[in-house]
C-alpha cells in the first residue's frame, strides 16, 4: 500500500494513515480475528521510509481511540435490541466481541493506535 501511494503522489505530496500496532513487547495474544494484520508499532517508521517517504511523523492517539472504543461498547449495550434486529444476532455478537477485545488490548497496553504522516 505504501509503495503504491508513493507512486501516485506528486513530489512533496503527503500520505496519512491510522493503524493499530502492538505495544511494547511486540505481540498480541491470539484472539479470534483481532490481530490478523497487526505488527509492532515500531515497525511503521522503517516500512514507510523504505517505501520512499520522508518527513515521517507519528502521533500516538491511543487515549482518544480508547474513548471511542469505550463509547462504542456503551452505545452497543444501550442499543442492543435494535442492533440485533438490524444486524442479526451473529453479526452483532461478532462485532461486539471484536470491539471488546480491542478495548481490552488497549487497556492492557498490548495495542496502540497511531496516526502517521509522511512526504513523498
Amino acid at each position: 500500500m505504501l509503495r503504491a501511494s508513493k507512486r501516485v503522489l506528486r513530489a512533496g505530496g503527503r500520505v496519512a494513515y491510522s493503524v493499530l500496532g502492538t505495544g511494547p513487547g511486540g505481540s498480541v495474544k491470539p484472539r479470534g480475528t483481532f490481530n490478523r494484520f497487526m505488527i509492532p508499532a515500531d515497525r511503521y517508521r522503517p516500512m514507510t521510509i523504505e517505501a520512499g517517504f520522508t518527513d515521517y511523523t507519528e502521533r500516538d492517539v491511543t487515549e482518544a481511540f480508547h474513548g471511542t472504543a469505550t463509547r462504542w461498547i456503551e452505545s452497543a449495550t444501550e442499543l442492543e435490541t435494535e442492533l440485533r434486529a438490524a444486524l442479526g444476532s451473529t453479526i452483532f455478537e461478532d462485532k461486539f466481541a471484536s470491539r471488546a477485545e480491542t478495548l481490552d488490548a488497549i487497556e492492557t497496553g498490548e495495542v496502540r493506535r497511531l496516526l502517521i504522516a509522511a512526504t513523498a
